[in-house]
C-alpha cells in the first residue's frame, strides 16, 4: 500500500475550548484555516525553561479560494461560541 510522501501542512485547523471557573460555561473558538507563528527571539537561560509564544492567524476558509469550503462562506475566518 503506497501512502505517499510526508509534507508539512500549509494550513491547520485550530479549535480552542476554555471552561470558565464555574465548570459549566465554555468559550469555543474555531479557526477552520489558520497558520501558526512563533517568535524565535526568546531569551533563554539555564535556570528557566524555554517558553515560546505562539500565535494563530486565521485565513479565509470560504469557497472563494481553493483551500476553502462552502460550509464557511458565511463565516470565512471562523467562529466563536459561548455556551
Amino acid at each position: 500500500i503506497a501512502l505517499g510522501g510526508m509534507a508539512a501542512p500549509t494550513d491547520i485547523r485550530v479549535e480552542g475550548v476554555y471552561t470558565f471557573p464555574n465548570g459549566t460555561n465554555t468559550y469555543t473558538c474555531v479557526l477552520p484555516r489558520a497558520q501558526a507563528a512563533a517568535s524565535v527571539e526568546v531569551p533563554h537561560s539555564e535556570e528557566s525553561e524555554a517558553a515560546v509564544p505562539i500565535s494563530f492567524e486565521s485565513k479565509n476558509a470560504s469557497s472563494d479560494n481553493t483551500a476553502g469550503n462552502a460550509v464557511w462562506d458565511a463565516q470565512p475566518l471562523g467562529n466563536i461560541l459561548w455556551a
